[in-house]
């Protein structure tokens, strides 16, 4: 009887547990994702400063923000300031990354 009463208890135990830590990831909504892991790829359009850094060819806001350029050759633009369209992504090295399918020199 004992040990039907202990296991009874460390069942209700864990499902307590599991409903606390499932409930509040299950109460979220769509604004409260974070980006980083949980959004697909976004299309957008980013103002910057082309720079050639170790990461190669990155897009440098005003801001501070710095963005990976791929997709696209832009080592002609390295200094200029250009509109970049495409794809915003995360990459391997915790920077952003923007799959880029047009810019326009500003």
């Amino acid at each position: 009887m004992r040990k039907h009463v202990l296991i009874l208890t460390l069942v209700a135990v864990a499902l307590i547990a599991v409903a606390g830590v499932a409930g509040p990831a299950a109460a979220r909504g769509p604004r409260d994702l974070d980006w980083w892991s949980e959004q697909p790829p976004t299309t957008c359009t980013i103002t910057g400063l082309v720079e050639r850094t170790d990461y190669g060819l990155s897009l440098v806001t005003s801001g501070g923000h710095e963005y990976i350029l791929t997709g696209k050759d832009l080592s002609s633009e390295v200094g200029d300031q250009v509109a970049v369209t495409g794809k915003l992504s995360k990459n391997v090295g915790e920077k952003p990354e923007i799959a880029v399918k047009s810019f326009t020199l500003m």
